[in-house]
């Protein structure tokens, strides 16, 4: 709780707990204000994912737990601040957590963000948005942290190499105010799977990330409008789900395909499923949960689940 602003924050912690006894072996915490949570086991560790708005873990903060607690690192610096320095409109990220999932040589960081540097300028006249947001995607090495880092500049991005596999990697530098001085965060060879330039029609929105069984990745996204309504006040609007296959590195192996107006969960994760990946939405006015299926092959089939008795879920 802090009084002082009437409110309580958010703050992310975790805790490693052995499975056969429940005793507690290790705990930690992250980022603070972290709004969006991920966890990958990769056969070793622990790797804890977050999406910070303040203080120096502004954007998407990636963490290899080790005896000692490790180290929170940035994977990606969010563009903005605020003019407060404690809160206030620019809470706001401007980027969405995807997944963190592994790969050959590393891991595989999908989001979604707004390219452009800009946060005080209001084209829209909505304040949650100042540019398309867009799909990105970065890799990073299985010893990112033990890379060296720059003290002076912790938005300086070190631990990303995206660049040894795709050659269309960019660097992407955005201002970063929520401290005093200010800094400028360095975001190195992010590969954008979409180009979305209308800030009206055009907004990547529920990345999703799964690694199928060939070893290349299936991205899962929703994408988004925003439009005014009868009373002059700009909202936004669902209008489809799109999918495409990708390697490691983020080299595109398929067009991007609309799946149509399937819906993807807020918060539940795709997962691997068969030869491809799946996922779940509910449905009330079909009493049951469905299940969406999608083969390497980008072709969808959805599957209405209903419980034949308190232990079993089928198909139809």
């Amino acid at each position: 709780m802090d009084r002082s602003i009437f409110s309580r924050h958010q703050w992310q912690l975790y805790l490693e707990i052995d499975a056969t006894t429940g005793r507690t072996l290790r705990g930690g915490w992250g980022t603070g204000h972290s709004f969006g949570q991920r966890l990958l086991f990769d056969g070793q560790h622990f790797l804890v994912l977050s999406l910070g708005d303040a203080g120096l873990t502004r954007g998407i903060n990636v963490n290899k737990v080790d005896e000692s607690g490790g180290r929170r690192l940035l994977a990606l610096a969010a563009k903005g601040g605020d003019r407060s320095q404690t809160g206030g409109g620019y809470n706001n990220t401007f980027t969405r957590l995807g997944d963190l999932q592994l790969g050959e040589n590393g891991y595989v960081l999908l989001f979604a963000t707004e390219p452009t540097p800009d946060w005080e300028t209001n084209e829209t006249g909505y304040d949650a948005v100042q540019g398309s947001r867009n799909l990105g995607i970065v890799h990073i090495p299985w010893n990112f942290d033990q890379l060296p880092i720059d003290i002076h500049n912790p938005y300086d991005i070190h631990i990303t190499d995206t660049e040894l596999g795709n050659s269309l990697a960019q660097d992407f530098t955005v201002p970063v105010t929520t401290q005093k001085p200010p800094f400028i965060g360095v975001n190195k060879g992010i590969v954008w799977l979409t180009d979305y330039t209308d800030v009206f029609s055009q907004h990547a929105e529920r990345p999703k990330l799964v690694r199928i069984a060939s070893g290349n990745y299936l991205v899962l996204w929703e994408k988004w409008s925003i439009y005014k309504n009868e009373w002059g006040y700009y909202e936004d609007q669902y209008d489809e789900t799109l999918a495409i296959i990708v390697d490691e590195y983020g080299n595109k192996l398929s067009t991007a395909k609309s799946l149509g107006r399937i819906r993807l969960s807020k918060g539940d994760d795709a997962f691997a499923f068969n030869e491809g990946a799946a996922w779940l939405t509910s449905n009330e006015t079909a009493d049951a949960l469905i299940l969406h299926t999608l083969t390497p092959q980008l072709i969808l089939t959805s599957h209405p689940l209903r419980f034949v008795n308190s232990q079993q879920a089928a198909i139809p």
